[in-house]
């Protein structure tokens, strides 16, 4: 590829974060690999394949060297037409969007690059096509499967207003499935997202078919974002497109002269509760509109919630079971949450949702509580959810999904030492038989989110022998331990 050859001799610096942002990432924290690289992305990343090209980016598909995973790696230009050079450009906030999320309906990324002309964003590889593939395979969506994508659409939105960020360009292109077989969604699509604290924002983002009437007029809110959610939720409803007109000035004008309404002819067939609930997403005064919060407690969208099953149940097994990993083994640990596949993710992302059951993005311990009651009994519950969450964190606080991801990795990944093996091989990159701290760094890439104390001490913890190196039986041996101490 171009992009690949071009961009070999360039330095890549960090991008300055806001303190705050860090201040919750802690050594050997899940969320804590999701750091601001300091080195070339194509020095991870080969076999570049542009998937996707607009004005200022570009969207490839690639392969992870350390991992062998297929990634997206999007690349985004500093530089701007003649016509905008007065503009100020506003790109880096993609890359802090990201750096803060952690949701299942989101991709997840794995690493965050500036260059003097770009900005590269590394995430994971969604097999399957965009959800407008299936609105053409079915036309109309069977309402049972349209709860289901709501579920997940209003959960990101929801958690991404929790968040303070508003994402301004909701359409179908830009909600992807995981895979062909499933509903499982993920939403993409972050160039037009921004921070908000309260302020109203001017000038039209995204597609006109999707925007809310007050963004034609220039002055909106985070309210904008579930309009979109309502324009969608219609479209897979009915199969119509909202608007006539053929052009998006058309369109533009059509929403100033008289914003959407529904069609009840249109609705034949789609059931009460699903019509009152797109009245309130598709309300035209943002005041009146419904939230995605709220919406989420909408018995339309409730009832789509996943109920346990023979693979919840055995994800519960596995959260009874957990025990803590200490420093070096939490790192290695972190790593291996990087590399799970699809198939490893999806009944891991089922349990989630299972027990997420308000639908913000994370598991409060009440929520925990109650997903362990249907499955033990209340009284055997409340034990081990107090020990399960005095291990992820010492607050008591809610569990993210990076959290969940490690929590369930199966213990064997750890116990067994031909599964340790090609662990231990995909860290020692250069086939020495060992490895170093810096081999140790680069695996990770959290470091400054870490202290060289800290990193020093998880060597230290692995590195029996003293001779600055961790060996293969020296790292079975301190993975051993990491999850046993907590006996």
């Amino acid at each position: 590829m171009g992009c690949a050859n071009s961009k070999d001799n360039k330095t890549i610096t960090p991008i300055k974060l806001e303190e705050s942002n860090l201040s919750s990432l802690k050594a050997g924290s899940p969320r804590a690999l999701l750091n601001v690289h300091s080195t070339n992305p194509l020095e991870n990343y080969e076999n570049l394949y542009s998937i996707s090209s607009r004005n200022d980016s570009e969207i490839f598909r690639c392969t992870e060297k350390l991992t062998s995973m297929l990634r997206v790696l999007k690349r985004i230009s500093k530089k701007r037409p003649p016509t905008q050079l007065t503009i100020i450009p506003e790109e880096s906030k993609e890359i802090k969007v990201w750096r803060l999320l952690d949701h299942p309906n989101l991709p997840r990324c794995y690493g965050l690059y500036e260059t003097a002309d770009e900005y590269y964003i590394a995430m994971e590889f969604c097999e399957g096509k965009e959800i407008i593939n299936k609105i053409v395979e079915y036309k109309e969506f069977p309402e049972e499967k349209v709860s289901i994508i709501m579920r997940q659409l209003l959960s990101t939105v929801a958690y991404l207003h929790s968040k303070r960020v508003v994402h301004r360009n909701i359409e179908p292109s830009h909600i992807l499935l995981q895979d062909d077989c499933g509903m499982q969604i993920k939403l993409v699509g972050f160039g037009k997202a921004a921070f908000y604290s309260g302020q109203k924002f001017k000038g039209e983002q995204g597609n006109s078919y999707f925007m809310a009437p007050e963004m034609i007029r220039g002055n909106y809110s985070e309210k904008v974002d579930e309009w979109s959610c309502g324009m969608i939720f219609y479209i897979l409803l009915t199969g119509n497109i909202p608007y006539e007109g053929k052009s998006e000035a058309e369109i533009i004008e059509e929403i100033k002269i008289k914003p959407f309404q529904l069609n009840t002819k249109a609705l034949k067939g789609v059931s009460p509760q699903a019509i009152l609930l797109l009245r309130q997403l598709l309300e035209v005064d943002p005041l009146a509109r419904i939230s995605a919060s709220i919406a989420l407690t909408h018995p339309w969208i409730m009832q789509a919630a996943p109920k346990v099953s023979s693979g919840v149940t055995d994800i519960i097994s596995k959260l009874r079971k957990y025990q803590k990993h200490c420093g070096f083994s939490q790192a290695v640990s972190n790593f291996v949450v990087q590399s799970l596949s699809l198939d490893e993710e999806k009944e891991i992302v089922k349990a989630f949702q299972v027990f997420d059951t308000n639908g913000d993005g994370t598991i409060s311990k009440a929520e925990l509580l109650a997903g362990f009651s249907r499955a033990e009994g209340i009284k055997n519950a409340q034990t081990d959810v107090n020990r399960l969450i005095s291990k992820v964190n010492e607050l008591g606080e809610a569990i993210t999904y990076s959290e969940f991801l490690n929590l369930c990795l199966e213990q064997s990944k750890f116990t067994s030492r031909e599964n340790l093996l090609e662990i231990f091989q995909k860290l020692d990159k250069k086939s020495q038989g060992k490895i170093s701290e810096n081999d140790l760094k680069k695996a990770l890439d959290y470091k400054n989110n870490v202290s060289n104390e800290d990193w020093q001490n998880m060597m230290k913890e692995a590195d029996v022998n003293k001779d600055g190196y961790v060996d293969f039986e020296e790292f079975v041996a301190s993975m051993n331990k990491g999850i046993k101490s907590d006996n």
